[in-house]
């Protein structure tokens, strides 16, 4: 349960950073993917030691300010992600 909270709170924080610094979401990105197409495990890996309430915490957290950034963004733009670039619409439903 733990990896899929970590997973939906880290994937928040950087689609908010797609919404808000595309360039630097970009980078980030290319770097994730070159450690490889692992990614995503390597990201649970690194967050497995959270406790419960942290982990919860970081969610909530996370998922606020997303909602808060998809309110503002417009919807016709598009947005960098891991694979090809989308609309929020498509965003709002990748994770």
């Amino acid at each position: 349960m733990g990896d899929h909270v970590s997973h939906l709170a880290y994937f928040d924080v950087t689609t908010l950073q797609s919404l808000v610094d595309p360039e630097q979401f970009r980078l980030d990105a290319a770097a994730l993917r070159a450690g490889g197409d692992d990614f995503s495990d390597r990201i649970a890996a690194e967050h497995r030691s959270l406790p419960g309430e942290a982990l919860l915490a970081w969610f909530q957290t996370a998922r606020a300010a997303l909602v808060d950034g998809y309110r503002t963004v417009d919807p016709g733009r598009r947005l960098p992600w891991y694979g090809p670039d989308m609309t929020p619409a498509s965003s709002v439903t990748a994770d």
